[in-house]
């Protein structure tokens, strides 16, 4: 008898749980987070992230980049060794 309960559940939640490898959620675009060490200047930041924009720029996929140097995504501080990347892909 609960053999046969934990199929009928088991049935009833797989048939409910999404089925495809990226969920209808996904928008196309990621986030890149950048961290040199401590002691890094804003301008050897800048030029890391100029960097990574070129390379992004010619990653098959990629539509548009946008960076913000200074700033932590993941840690919401301002520092001058972190920066960030919006990465819109293509459809």
């Amino acid at each position: 008898m609960l053999l046969v309960a934990c199929g009928l559940a088991g049935a009833f939640f797989g048939s409910r749980v999404p089925s495809s490898f990226l969920p209808d959620e996904d928008q196309g675009y990621v986030y890149v987070n950048m961290d040199l060490p401590n002691a890094a200047s804003l301008e050897r930041t800048s030029a890391a992230a100029r960097q990574v924009e070129e390379i992004l720029a010619n990653t098959p996929g990629v539509e548009y980049t946008t960076s913000v140097v200074g700033f932590s995504l993941l840690s919401f501080v301002r520092t001058t060794y972190n920066g960030f990347f919006f990465v819109t892909l293509k459809p």
